[in-house]
């Protein structure tokens, strides 16, 4: 007899770019890591450097505000604006993108442009697709949404629905940018019910409307099933989480600075990235989730902010 179908399989559909998109920017220095006794699975990367010796941040930033129509406007939106259903006009598509990168707050100190980060390494190099699309919700520009920073989804070994809770801290300090990320997941990888204070808005959002193609409603049937109470589903999602920390690094400050210099000194960091990593998830009481964590140093966490705002269109000094 001929094994049916899992309707979950459809998330891989749902993936939107590649990697690829982000090789020019920024380069891996170790993948794979799997932190001692946890589940973490840590991912090290850096800044790629231009031929002048500058750490492209800069263009990192104006690369991630490329995707800000994918990971700011749900899918629905999207298609109904697309050209061919349009007469061929793009002017669709252009209101949506703008639209978009008014949802992103213009205040200096802003996580945004790491929770679009967050995205970009989950959907693109991770293929875990976002299945909540919270941005769109926001009611004011110049406020954060609450809750997790991402949602992304996946399968797990069982054929089950795994739910990625994304978390994304961009910091001037290492060791506050890591405990912290630990600290906000506490809130939504121990979550027991749908009711808990900090998740259970974003339980909510999922149940309402996941974030699936209009051509998929066996999917979008099937994940909301794990969040429905009536449902012999309700809660049998696996619980994981995606995060991203950035923080000032010096290594930056090397003489003749590029790619292949910059590497092996981010390198020499990882052993003390990873001691981090395992002190702070152990003190969340996280080490039995699977995690993925990334870990992207920059010259300067605030200047990332800065550039993250100006390609937007809403810094402060255009």
């Amino acid at each position: 007899m001929a094994t049916k179908p899992n309707v979950l399989d459809q998330l891989f559909d749902l993936n939107r770019g590649s990697s690829e998109e982000l090789d020019a920017y920024i380069d891996s220095v170790q993948n794979d890591w799997c932190v001692d006794d946890t589940l973490v699975t840590a991912h090290f990367y850096h800044l790629k450097i231009d031929p002048n010796g500058r750490p492209k941040v800069k263009p990192l930033a104006d690369a991630l505000a490329n995707f800000a129509l994918d990971y700011a406007i749900p899918r629905s939106e999207i298609d109904a604006a697309d050209p061919a259903l349009k007469n061929k006009s793009n002017a669709a598509l252009m209101a949506l993108r703008k639209q978009a990168t008014s949802l992103f707050t213009d205040l200096v100190n802003s996580g945004e442009g790491g929770e679009l980060l967050l995205y970009a390494f989950g959907e693109k190099i991770l293929r875990l697709p976002q299945i909540v699309c919270k941005m769109a919700l926001k009611t004011s520009s110049k406020m954060h949404f609450h809750g997790a920073d991402g949602v992304h989804a996946g399968v797990n070994e069982n054929g089950k629905l795994a739910l990625y809770w994304g978390e994304s801290k961009i910091h001037k300090s290492r060791s506050q940018a890591i405990s912290e990320c630990f600290t906000s997941l506490k809130n939504f990888l121990l979550a027991d019910s749908f009711f808990d204070d900090k998740a259970g808005n974003d339980f909510q959002l999922i149940f309402r409307n996941p974030n699936v193609e209009v051509s998929q409603p066996e999917l979008k049937k099937a994940i909301i099933s794990y969040f429905d109470q009536t449902s012999s589903n309700a809660f049998d999602f696996e619980a994981r989480a995606l995060a991203l920390v950035g923080f000032d690094c010096n290594k930056y400050d090397i003489d003749e600075l590029s790619d292949d210099s910059i590497k092996p000194e981010i390198a020499k960091e990882i052993e003390s990235y990873v001691t981090l990593i395992k002190s702070h998830c152990k003190n969340a009481n996280l080490e039995k989730f699977s995690i993925y964590f990334f870990v992207l140093p920059f010259p300067s966490a605030e200047k990332f902010r800065e550039e993250m705002l100006n390609s937007l269109g809403i810094g402060h000094d255009t």
